[in-house]
C-alpha cells in the first residue's frame, strides 16, 4: 500500500525537490532495510542459516518499530525508549555487517545450487 507522506517542496518547476518531513529515524531505518534486504538474500544463498535468521529477527523488529513510530500512538517515554532500542539494533546491525564479507556477487563467486525435484 501507498501512502502519501508529508514533504517541503524547494524550489519550482522541473527543479521541484520534494523533501520528506518524517522523522530522520524512520527514513535510516527504511534505508538501511533496504540495504539489508540485498544482504539477507545473500546470507540466504550462502545457506548462512544463523546469520541468516538472526538478521531476519533484527529486519522484523526495526520494521515494527517504524511502523509504531509512524502510527504516533506512543507516549513521549515509549517514543523515547523505542527509538534507543532501534537505534541500538541499527549499530549492531552495522557491526556486522563490517565484520561479515558483504562484497557484491559476482558471476566468478557465485555457486550453483542444484535443485531436487520432489516429484
Amino acid at each position: 500500500m501507498v501512502s502519501p507522506r508529508p514533504c517541503i517542496t524547494k524550489g519550482n518547476g522541473v527543479t521541484a525537490i520534494a523533501e520528506p518531513t518524517d522523522d530522520a529515524l524512520v527514513r535510516e531505518i527504511a534505508c538501511v532495510l533496504r540495504e539489508w534486504a540485498r544482504l539477507w538474500k545473500k546470507l540466504y544463498v550462502e545457506r548462512e542459516t544463523y546469520r541468516f535468521t538472526t538478521v531476519a529477527k533484527v529486519m522484523h523488529e526495526l520494521l515494527n518499530g517504524r511502523r509504531a513510530l509512524l502510527a504516533g500512538t506512543l507516549t513521549q517515554d515509549q517514543t523515547r525508549a523505542l527509538r534507543l532500542k532501534l537505534v541500538a539494533k541499527l549499530d549492531w546491525g552495522n557491526r556486522q555487517a563490517s565484520t561479515m564479507d558483504f562484497r557484491e556477487s559476482t558471476p566468478h563467486t557465485i555457486q550453483y545450487v542444484p535443485h531436487v525435484d520432489a516429484y
